[in-house]
């Protein structure tokens, strides 16, 4: 049983299309699955704690969306043992599938999806505050200051919008980026990552933490990030 998790309202709207080709291709597969609309900001999460909390059994989720709606599916989890995840994107920025080098083509990667053989693990960032209490994983990166801006600004932007009509989504995020550059100011930290101290910058306008190598749509961030 395959359950897929569709963000229908990805790029722009055109994910809807994308996602009655998917639907095609599982018909004619004969495969057992079922399906749920995202209507709302979370809903992805709620879902796959639903499916995932108290599951003796290997659950296999199916994200049909953007790098954020992985994000949302992945938050809610419960065991990741017991779960095979999938992934179609049909997203603008789409840079976990391009860390993945995965197609464009929807029917192509539910092809895959079905035939697949292997697995692959990949590594998660998690992010915690409030002494632990708190915590968020990331597939592809976790930023501070101007990329989180962008990606915050991205969700709303009507430039993303109109671009993605011309099939140029991506060049929001650049768009999105010199706007945050002139406009941010530079803040100050103590930087300590695993277990050096940095010391004090007095300059910084974002800090990003990578599982793959770009951000933004492409920007390559970390060159050598290997998830």
């Amino acid at each position: 049983m395959y359950h897929f998790m569709v963000n229908a309202h990805s790029k722009t709207g055109k994910a809807a299309f994308l996602w009655e080709d998917v639907r095609k291709e599982l018909n004619k597969s004969g495969v057992e699955y079922g399906y749920t609309i995202t209507r709302y900001a979370g809903h992805a999460t709620e879902l796959a704690r639903m499916l995932t909390s108290g599951s003796n059994e290997v659950v296999r989720i199916i994200a049909l969306g953007g790098d954020g709606t992985v994000n949302e599916v992945l938050n809610g989890i419960e065991d990741f043992s017991k779960v095979e995840f999938g992934y179609i994107p049909t997203g603008s920025g789409n840079d976990l599938a391009r860390g993945l080098k995965m197609t464009k083509d929807p029917v192509q990667n539910v092809k895959r999806i079905l035939n697949s053989k292997d697995f692959m693990y990949m590594d998660l960032g998690l992010i915690s505050w409030n002494n632990g209490k708190e915590k968020r994983y990331f597939s592809v990166s976790s930023g501070i200051g101007v990329d989180a801006d962008v990606c915050q600004r991205a969700m709303t932007s009507k430039i993303k919008k109109t671009l993605n009509d011309f099939g140029l989504g991506k060049l929001t995020y650049l768009i999105l980026t010199l706007q945050s550059l002139f406009a941010m100011r530079p803040m100050k930290a103590r930087i300590i990552a695993d277990n050096v101290n940095y010391g004090k910058k007095n300059k910084i306008l974002f800090i990003a933490l990578m599982n793959h190598k770009c951000e933004g749509g492409g920007v390559p961030m970390s060159p050598v990030a290997d998830a």
